[in-house]
């Protein structure tokens, strides 16, 4: 006989209840039952009963439960598929990326927040998250916000009066959206926290096996680290991000005529690129920071010589910038480059 769907949720529990407090599944049964199935409530009375009788400590009690909250998040994630029995909770169980971060916590996939969001779970790819990631990398950020006073939930909390303790089941996905909203402020004015997650990116973009990054989705990564609105790479009087991608597309776009909405190529179409012939390696990724670090201090690249070790792209660019008359020298004319 199938199982119902309350039996379902009492196995999961059960399963839950085992795999946080590493009782037995008889004594997951007690406490659910006398908490009426609901896993935050037993596990907080398993810790805090255990504390009482020389147990473990106030701080594992606070972090077992904390987890338990993380993993029932996580959870909710997960695809439902009522015909079939839930399984155990393994570390390994894995999430999409896109609808965890659009639908689940509302930012911006093609932004910076989405780095963000890797950086705090240590995911290792951009299309997947796994469960230990999440619990793990959760845990931490809360303790981080308890350490440092952070947390707008319990500021608003003391404010008004009310006690100073925090649940750990505080932590919603309301929370961790205001917590990656509030780093990524902090990314803006870090050079060092936005070179972490630069640096970062190229790993978490590439294929399997492969040692360069494709360009289309490097180029979608520059878009989104160096965010027009919020973080541009821009100076006074030269759009940086947009010359190089402009510059990207021109020499290695792969082009294509977009249909109209009557499906006629020939007739209101529009060219775009698709693809690009050409990989980003790993030297190039990290240099292209440097470079846009120091144009934006010298924008007439008073800086760049020949005799630099910068990527031979970056050269390119540079004899590009050139000839489009994108940079001016110091005195006002167009600067000279060898070629």
């Amino acid at each position: 006989m199938p199982a119902t769907s309350s039996t379902r949720r009492h196995q999961q529990a059960a399963e839950q209840f085992v795999a946080v407090t590493k009782a037995s599944r008889d004594s997951a049964q007690v406490y659910l039952r006398n908490n009426n199935y609901d896993v935050e409530a037993a596990v907080n009375q398993f810790y805090s009963e255990a504390a009482q009788s020389n147990g473990p400590s106030q701080q594992h009690v606070k972090s077992s439960a904390m987890k338990a909250q993380l993993n029932q998040l996580f959870d909710e994630l997960l695809p439902k598929d009522d015909e079939s029995t839930p399984s155990p909770p393994k570390d390994d169980d894995t999430i999409e990326t896109m609808g965890y971060v659009t639908e689940t916590l509302g930012l911006r996939f093609e932004s910076y927040e989405l780095f963000v969001v890797l950086d705090i779970v240590q995911a290792s790819s951009i299309f997947s998250i796994t469960r230990s990631g999440f619990v793990d990398g959760w845990a931490r950020a809360i303790a981080e916000s308890e350490e440092t006073g952070s947390s707008k939930r319990r500021k608003s909390k003391e404010a008004a009066g009310s006690s100073s303790s925090s649940s750990p089941f505080a932590y919603s996905f309301d929370w961790q959206a205001r917590f990656v909203r509030s780093r990524g402020k902090h990314m803006l004015t870090d050079a060092a926290y936005f070179k972490s997650l630069y640096d970062s990116a190229f790993s978490l973009g590439k294929e399997p096996g492969h040692k360069a990054l494709g360009m289309m989705l490097a180029v979608a990564f520059w878009e989104a680290l160096y965010e027009p609105a919020t973080h541009p790479w821009r100076s006074a009087n030269v759009d940086w991000l947009a010359a190089w991608t402009g510059f990207l597309k021109e020499r290695f776009g792969v082009w294509q005529v977009v249909n109209d909405e009557e499906g006629d190529a020939d007739v209101g179409g529009e060219a775009e690129v698709v693809d690009y012939k050409r990989t980003v390696s790993k030297d190039l990724w990290t240099q292209l920071r440097l470079f846009a670090a120091k144009t934006m201090e010298d924008e007439t690249l008073g800086f760049w010589s020949e005799e630099q070790a910068w990527p031979g792209l970056v050269d390119e660019f540079v004899v590009w910038c050139k000839d489009k008359g994108v940079v001016k020298a110091r005195d006002g004319g167009f600067m000279e480059v060898e070629e």
